[in-house]
């Protein structure tokens, strides 16, 4: 807890700057090629997008734009940058869109979103 106390302690401009730099970095690893795939890939490829999904809601939420403000919004437009990118991934030649990546993209919003929710009851 005392790291998350130092981070909300620094000022708002850097940490915005911080959560975009992280959306952009999010992008760049999710256009480059991947080596090879296979069932196991498959499964780590769905939890990772999950986990990540719910890194850059906690970092939205908790760091780079805490208000209450825009409530519904934030979580939509996190998804529409997972369809963003599954887009960008079918331009590539490389990479395939894939509609399982935006469920596990979802699913980690779900969870997030959910802790949050549970979590701001309990405390109440």
């Amino acid at each position: 807890m005392f790291i998350l106390k130092w981070m909300k302690s620094l000022p708002s401009p850097l940490l915005k700057t911080g959560f975009y730099l992280l959306l952009l970095a999010v992008l760049v690893m999710a256009l480059l090629p991947v080596e090879e795939e296979g069932p196991a890939t498959l499964l780590n490829d769905k939890v990772m997008h999950g986990l990540v999904f719910m890194m850059l809601a906690f970092v939205m939420e908790e760091l780079a734009h805490p208000s209450e403000q825009f409530v519904f919004i934030k979580p939509v437009l996190l998804l529409a940058y997972g369809g963003l990118i599954e887009v960008l991934q079918g331009q590539t030649g490389y990479r395939d869109p894939s509609f399982a990546d935006m469920l596990a993209d979802f699913s980690g919003l779900i969870c997030f979103y959910g802790a949050l929710y549970f979590l701001k009851e309990k405390n109440q």
